[in-house]
């Protein structure tokens, strides 16, 4: 009877065992994800707490590095301000140098075309006095008076466009006149461009 009762107990023991088994592996299963979800939660807060700090350590570099660059960029611009100012000044001086330089050329040059003039008119009314021809019938005749003549002496030495735009009055005289200057014109000097030339031819009979 003993031994029944024994085997009864281990039976019933072994079958309560059996039914509260699923109920312990579901506890056991429960604990453990509830475990690995507060790691992973723990996980979480701990990467956003890094990425945070990343995020406000680096803020205040970008904040810094723009007023370099800024401060670097400003004496740059005033530098090329005050260069293109020295500059300037030895431009204008250049310029005014250049523009007194020519007008000294050309005044030099005026000057020198002017004085060559009047050597080379000078020499040809020292010419037609040389050539000139007072007539013995016009002296004897007492004719006396001045003769305006005009020429161009041009720049190959020719002669052109003789003629008298004031006569004396007597027509011998007008023509010694206009025949002086014609054999006067072979001792004419050169000259670089063609010459206008009025000028007055005078008979004078001299007194004793």
């Amino acid at each position: 009877m003993k031994n029944a009762l024994l085997n009864t107990k281990v039976q019933a023991s072994y079958i309560t065992f059996l039914a509260f088994l699923p109920l312990l592996f579901t506890l056991i299963y429960t604990h453990s994800l509830f475990k690995t979800q507060i790691n992973k939660e723990e996980s979480l807060e701990l990467a956003m707490k890094y990425f945070i700090q990343n995020e406000s350590y680096l803020a205040p570099e970008k904040q810094a590095l723009t007023p370099k660059q800024s401060s670097k960029i400003a004496p740059k611009k005033s530098q090329s301000k005050t260069s293109a100012k020295t500059s300037a000044k030895p431009l204008n001086e250049r310029i005014e140098n250049s523009n007194l330089k020519s007008n000294e050329s050309t005044k030099s040059s005026i000057l020198s075309s002017k004085q060559s003039e009047e050597v080379a008119l000078n020499k040809i009314q020292e010419a037609i006095q040389k050539a000139q021809i007072y007539p013995l019938i016009a002296q004897k005749k007492r004719m006396s008076g001045v003769v305006k003549v005009e020429f161009m002496w041009m720049n190959d030495k020719t002669l052109a466009d003789l003629k008298i735009i004031q006569s004396s009055g007597y027509t011998l005289l007008d023509k010694s006149a206009l025949e002086s200057i014609r054999k006067a014109s072979l001792n004419f000097p050169s000259y670089e461009r063609n010459l206008k030339i009025t000028l007055p031819i005078s008979y004078e009979i001299k007194s004793l």
